[in-house]
Protein backbone atom coordinates (compact mmCIF):
# COMPACT_ATOMS: atom_id res chain seq x y z
CA UNK A 1 0.00 0.00 0.00
CA UNK A 2 2.76 2.35 0.80
CA UNK A 3 4.35 1.94 -2.70
CA UNK A 4 1.44 2.97 -3.94
CA UNK A 5 1.16 6.28 -2.22
CA UNK A 6 4.57 7.17 -2.78
CA UNK A 7 4.09 6.52 -6.31
CA UNK A 8 1.19 9.08 -6.79
CA UNK A 9 3.25 11.52 -4.74
CA UNK A 10 5.77 11.08 -6.92
CA UNK A 11 3.49 11.63 -9.99
CA UNK A 12 1.57 14.54 -8.75
CA UNK A 13 4.99 16.04 -7.57
CA UNK A 14 5.81 15.25 -11.28
CA UNK A 15 2.90 17.01 -12.66
CA UNK A 16 3.32 20.24 -10.56
CA UNK A 17 7.13 20.45 -11.91
CA UNK A 18 5.96 20.28 -15.33
CA UNK A 19 2.88 22.58 -15.14
CA UNK A 20 5.48 25.69 -13.26
CA UNK A 21 7.98 25.19 -15.96
CA UNK A 22 5.28 24.79 -18.99
CA UNK A 23 4.70 28.58 -18.37
CA UNK A 24 8.38 29.75 -19.01
CA UNK A 25 8.76 27.20 -22.00
CA UNK A 26 5.54 28.69 -23.69
CA UNK A 27 6.26 32.26 -23.82
CA UNK A 28 9.96 30.76 -25.46
CA UNK A 29 7.97 29.26 -28.49
CA UNK A 30 4.72 31.93 -28.58
CA UNK A 31 7.68 34.23 -29.91
CA UNK A 32 7.69 32.36 -33.22
CA UNK A 33 4.36 29.98 -32.98
CA UNK A 34 0.67 31.53 -32.92
CA UNK A 35 -1.19 30.57 -29.17
CA UNK A 36 -3.68 28.67 -31.03
CA UNK A 37 -1.30 26.51 -32.17
CA UNK A 38 0.36 26.53 -28.83
CA UNK A 39 -2.69 25.80 -27.59
CA UNK A 40 -3.01 22.90 -29.91
CA UNK A 41 0.17 21.57 -28.71
CA UNK A 42 -0.64 21.96 -25.48
CA UNK A 43 -3.69 19.50 -25.71
CA UNK A 44 -1.87 16.70 -27.92
CA UNK A 45 0.55 16.81 -25.53
CA UNK A 46 -1.39 16.15 -22.96
CA UNK A 47 -3.61 13.52 -24.67
CA UNK A 48 -0.55 11.66 -26.14
CA UNK A 49 0.64 11.77 -21.89
CA UNK A 50 -2.78 10.58 -20.62
CA UNK A 51 -2.68 7.87 -23.52
CA UNK A 52 0.54 6.35 -22.46
CA UNK A 53 -0.17 6.25 -18.92
CA UNK A 54 -3.59 4.79 -19.68
CA UNK A 55 -1.76 1.94 -22.15
CA UNK A 56 0.15 1.18 -19.20
CA UNK A 57 -2.20 0.69 -16.95
CA UNK A 58 -4.51 -1.60 -18.92
CA UNK A 59 -1.41 -3.53 -19.48
CA UNK A 60 -1.05 -4.13 -15.94
CA UNK A 61 -4.58 -4.35 -14.95
CA UNK A 62 -4.39 -7.33 -17.60
CA UNK A 63 -1.09 -9.03 -16.08
CA UNK A 64 -3.03 -8.46 -12.45
CA UNK A 65 -6.02 -9.72 -13.48
CA UNK A 66 -4.26 -12.90 -15.34
CA UNK A 67 -2.38 -13.68 -12.04
CA UNK A 68 -5.58 -13.46 -10.06
CA UNK A 69 -7.61 -15.82 -12.42
CA UNK A 70 -4.60 -18.32 -11.95
CA UNK A 71 -5.01 -18.44 -8.19
CA UNK A 72 -8.55 -18.45 -8.59
CA UNK A 73 -8.76 -21.20 -10.46
CA UNK A 74 -6.08 -23.17 -8.16
CA UNK A 75 -8.30 -22.44 -4.67
CA UNK A 76 -11.39 -23.17 -6.06
CA UNK A 77 -10.18 -26.16 -8.02
CA UNK A 78 -8.26 -27.58 -4.75
CA UNK A 79 -11.49 -26.63 -2.25
CA UNK A 80 -14.15 -28.68 -4.79
CA UNK A 81 -11.99 -31.80 -4.94
CA UNK A 82 -10.86 -31.69 -1.21
CA UNK A 83 -14.37 -32.02 -0.01
CA UNK A 84 -15.65 -34.78 -2.49
CA UNK A 85 -17.94 -32.43 -3.82
CA UNK A 86 -20.68 -32.16 -0.98
CA UNK A 87 -22.67 -29.27 0.49
CA UNK A 88 -20.49 -26.84 2.66
CA UNK A 89 -21.49 -25.68 5.94
CA UNK A 90 -21.62 -21.75 6.66
CA UNK A 91 -18.09 -22.43 9.04
CA UNK A 92 -16.54 -23.98 5.90
CA UNK A 93 -17.72 -21.53 3.76
CA UNK A 94 -16.30 -18.44 5.94
CA UNK A 95 -13.42 -20.67 6.52
CA UNK A 96 -12.50 -21.85 2.46
CA UNK A 97 -12.84 -17.46 1.64
CA UNK A 98 -10.48 -15.99 4.34
CA UNK A 99 -8.32 -19.05 2.64
CA UNK A 100 -8.64 -18.01 -0.59
CA UNK A 101 -8.01 -14.23 0.51
CA UNK A 102 -4.96 -15.16 2.26
CA UNK A 103 -3.65 -16.93 -0.66
CA UNK A 104 -4.33 -14.04 -2.83
CA UNK A 105 -2.57 -11.43 -0.20
CA UNK A 106 0.31 -13.53 0.11
CA UNK A 107 0.59 -13.90 -3.99
CA UNK A 108 0.51 -10.33 -4.15
CA UNK A 109 3.02 -9.50 -1.72
CA UNK A 110 5.33 -12.08 -3.47
CA UNK A 111 5.15 -10.61 -7.04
Amino acid sequence: MKNKEYKAISFAILAALLYAISSPISKLFLKEIPPTLMTAFLYLGAGVGIGIFGFMGIYFASTEQHNHKHIHHYVTHEHTHSHDDRHHTHEECIHFHKHTQDIHHSHAHTV
